[in-house]
Parts: C-alpha cells; sequence; structure tokens
C-alpha cells in the first residue's frame, strides 16, 4: 500500500471467501477478500512522517485488492495450489457480449484495432473464485448486504 507506506500479509488459513469483482461501473476489477483474522502490515523502514504519526491498521474482515496489484491475474492458481481447492474462472470482459464492428487501421508501423461490442445481456459483476464454506455469492450478499 503505496499511500501508507507499509505491506499488509495475509495468512492463507484466514482466508474465507474470495470473489471477483468486475464492474461495468469502474475502470478496474478486484478481488474481495473476507478473512477470519486481521493481516499483518508492516511499515516500510523509513515511512512518510504523516504515516509515523498515523499507521495503517487493517479494521476490516473485508480487503479489496484492485487490478492494479502486483501479480494480480495469478491469484486464482495460488488458490489452487494453497487452499488446494479447484478454481474454475478465466478473466475476461463480461461487458463484451456480441462484436458487432471491428476495423484496423496502419499508419507507418503501428496497428490500431476498434472494436464495437453489444453488452452481454447476462452479467453478473461478481464470480466466486473460493469460498471455504461451499457458499453462494447470492449467499453471501444475503448475509452481508452489499458486497
Amino acid at each position: 500500500m503505496a499511500l501508507f507506506d507499509c505491506s499488509c500479509f495475509i495468512k492463507w488459513n484466514s482466508i474465507d471467501t474470495i470473489i471477483y469483482s468486475d464492474s461495468r461501473n469502474e475502470d478496474y476489477d478486484e478481488y474481495i477478500i473476507f478473512v477470519n483474522e486481521l493481516p499483518i502490515c508492516t511499515q516500510k523502514e523509513k515511512p512518510w512522517w504523516p504515516n509515523k504519526l498515523f499507521p495503517y491498521k487493517q479494521k476490516h474482515n473485508k480487503i479489496r485488492i484492485k487490478s492494479d496489484a502486483v501479480n494480480f491475474k495469478a491469484l486464482p492458481d495460488l488458490v489452487e495450489q494453497y487452499l488446494l481447492s479447484t478454481v474454475d474462472f478465466e478473466f475476461k470482459d463480461s461487458r463484451k457480449g456480441t462484436l458487432i464492428n471491428s476495423e484496423t487501421f496502419t499508419k507507418g508501423n503501428t496497428h490500431t484495432t476498434i472494436e464495437k461490442w453489444k453488452p452481454a445481456s447476462n452479467y453478473e459483476p461478481f464470480k466466486m473464485i473460493y469460498d471455504k464454506y461451499n457458499r453462494t455469492v447470492h449467499d453471501i450478499q444475503k448475509r452481508d448486504g452489499a458486497i
């Protein structure tokens, strides 16, 4: 977490649920991770002075990791490896339904392709990656309200 000059470490055995969110309203994807034990956060050696006065402490059991994080796309493989759970998941833009038109322009050595898509009619913003208790996304939404 660059703003807080710290790194947070989540224990694999503390993870209850991992949900992938592909929001149409945002420019990023994210993982929503529910844990039963708060992560351990450590500050860097020479933190910025406000972070010395107000160090970061994780207070919630819901953690969001955005798609600009390092190795974001590696998490499903790591879940299979460390949580011994089969993950049936593939990264794709669920906003794209049917390709309507595709045009390719060439200028010098640069090729640009512009695609026009009809939105998917069966859009689901959340996909379950892992749940320790075999719940569905809808079960979690009923229990916690909004994800």
